[in-house]
């Protein structure tokens, strides 16, 4: 069982810790890799590594397929181990560097944050200035190419898909380059991607 921290103020493991975690798993060339968030992850979670795709695990709260050199499936599932700590994340660090209009955000920046902690702070940011106030939950990343890792982060998120202002679909570029699409839902809502 990973020890996972809760980030910043939150009391649930966040999404861009899954997909830190995930890394690991891909064997380039990265084909597809699809993380779906279905609940708040707020234990330890067990987590379940198959090379089948289709297998269906019962008590998922999250699950990422990845399709690569050794394709698997990794699902996230409930236990009853504690999250004990935490660690800080002032997203105000990467914000100031955010450009939005109605449809996109992109930011430009020379950072050790993760390109997924960059874009999903970006999203979250586009949302609450542009879509409506509230708790937005990052809750699916779809790629068809992984992350750069170098420093200089050059991301923008263009946004295809408004459901309600409850739920968005936006393309990720990536130094110009559409690399896949990132979800986000509104906690309210009962279902999550």
């Amino acid at each position: 069982m990973s020890h996972f921290l809760y980030k910043g103020s939150r009391d649930y493991i966040h999404g861009t810790d899954l997909t830190i975690y995930l890394e690991q798993y891909i064997r380039f060339p990265l084909k597809s890799f699809d993380l779906k968030i279905h609940k708040k992850i707020k234990h330890q979670p067990k987590i379940i590594v198959s090379d089948k795709l289709n297998k269906k695990i019962k008590g998922s709260y999250a699950s990422c397929k990845i399709l690569c050199k050794k394709n698997k499936l990794i699902s996230f599932c409930k236990s009853k181990k504690k999250v004990i700590n935490r660690y800080s994340f002032d997203e105000k660090l990467i914000s100031k560097n955010f450009l939005l209009n109605k449809k996109n955000a992109s930011c430009k920046i020379k950072t050790s944050f993760h390109s997924i902690e960059v874009l999903v702070s970006l999203t979250k940011f586009w949302h609450l200035k542009n879509v409506k106030k509230g708790v937005w939950l990052f809750t699916r990343l779809k790629l068809k190419k992984w992350f750069n890792t170098s420093k200089n982060k050059n991301i923008k998120i263009q946004n295809i898909v408004n459901i309600n202002n409850n739920s968005t679909i936006s393309k990720i570029y990536e130094n110009n380059k559409i690399i896949g699409q990132i979800f986000f839902s509104l906690e309210n809502k009962k279902v999550i991607n």
